[in-house]
């Protein structure tokens, strides 16, 4: 959120742009980050092998993970076709800007909930 609100816009070039080379916490041994030439979600990416019911320790645990990769790895090169693929997919994605998006400060969970549904709520005519 704190892109979202430094760009002081809901504009799709505007936020694409303050996301490029951003990096984040994906509760990974690495961070992640967007990468800005395709704009994909580069993160450690795991293998795991799913776990017999009579090997489960608790019985919400479901696998075990056996290797991870690094996400530079995992997501290829920049180079790669995929990539240029992918880019061309996301450039051409827009979103319209909100009428009306007024950053608000600090931005409390409850005050992004509600600016996120709102136009929700409005498109149904409730409030």
């Amino acid at each position: 959120m704190r892109l979202v609100e430094a760009s002081g816009t809901t504009d799709t070039a505007t936020l694409v742009h303050a996301f490029e080379n951003h990096r984040y916490d994906a509760a990974k041994a690495q961070p992640a980050f967007f990468r800005a030439c395709d704009h994909q979600a580069v993160q450690e990416t795991y293998c795991a092998e799913m776990l017999p019911r009579a090997k489960r320790r608790d019985p919400n645990e479901y696998f075990r993970i056996v290797s991870a990769v690094g996400g530079e790895f995992a997501a290829g090169t920049c180079s790669d076709p995929d990539s240029a693929k992918a880019a061309a997919i996301i450039g051409a994605e827009t979103v319209p800007a909100r009428a009306g998006y007024e950053p608000t400060d600090p931005l409390t969970p409850l005050a992004c909930f509600e600016s996120f549904f709102r136009p929700v709520r409005e498109a149904r005519g409730q409030r």
